[in-house]
Parts: structure tokens; C-alpha cells; sequence
């Protein structure tokens, strides 16, 4: 298997541990140095952004992922795609369908690959 195709179900199986509620699945793909930028622009450590998903902050009921494309160097995978989330947030009554684009970096560690660097950012 090849970088791509090994990011690209890693990012599959982050979508899907998102969607359980899974945040020990998730931790432990997630890079120390995170950088999580959500849509909203607001920016999380890797420690603020699991201690959110801990708290039930962000419950995501959909993620579907269209369109990807990679770019490998020799220690990271950069994949740009289209998404539609499917989110509610803590305390509001209903979810909130909304299409972005989303560039994360994924750097090599170990034997395998961590999610470094995360942009969502929405479409209008």
C-alpha cells in the first residue's frame, strides 16, 4: 500500500471514529503538535481538541468525503478534499449540515501516519 492510499483509510477510520463518539481511536491518531482549525476558525491543540470531543462538544452525526487528492513528500501526506458534516454542538437543539473543504497533513511516525495539521474551512 502506498502513502495515499495508506492516509486515506486512515482518514476514513477517523471519520468513522468520529461519527462513534470514539475519542481514544481518534487520539491515537491524532500528532502530538496538532493544529486543528475548524470552520469557524477556531483553533485547537491536539489536548484542547480531544478534550472537546471528551466534554460531547462536537457530536458529528455525518461526514462524507468527496474528491480527495494527495500529495506525498518523504515524511508527510498533504490530502485536500470536499466534505459535507453533518455536526451538533453541544446544547443546540438540532444538527447543522454544512459543505467544506477540508487540507490536512498527515506526518510519518513510526511505523505509521498522524494527523499533523487540519484547515476546514467552509462553503458557501
Amino acid at each position: 500500500m502506498n502513502k495515499s492510499d495508506r492516509v486515506r483509510q486512515l482518514e476514513a477510520q477517523r471519520c468513522a471514529a468520529m461519527m462513534a463518539g470514539d475519542v481514544e481511536t481518534i487520539a491515537a491518531m491524532l500528532d502530538p503538535e496538532l493544529v486543528y482549525v475548524h470552520s469557524s476558525g477556531l483553533r485547537d491543540s491536539r489536548d484542547a481538541y480531544l478534550q472537546a470531543l471528551r466534554e460531547g462538544l462536537y457530536i458529528y452525526e455525518n461526514i462524507e468525503i468527496k474528491n480527495s487528492a494527495c500529495i506525498e513528500t518523504a515524511d508527510t501526506v498533504i490530502v485536500s478534499s470536499d466534505a459535507r458534516l453533518t455536526l451538533r454542538r453541544k446544547g443546540q437543539p438540532s444538527a447543522v449540515t454544512r459543505e467544506m473543504m477540508v487540507l490536512s497533513v498527515w506526518r510519518a511516525s513510526g511505523n505509521d501516519w498522524r494527523l499533523l495539521a487540519l484547515q476546514a474551512t467552509a462553503v458557501s
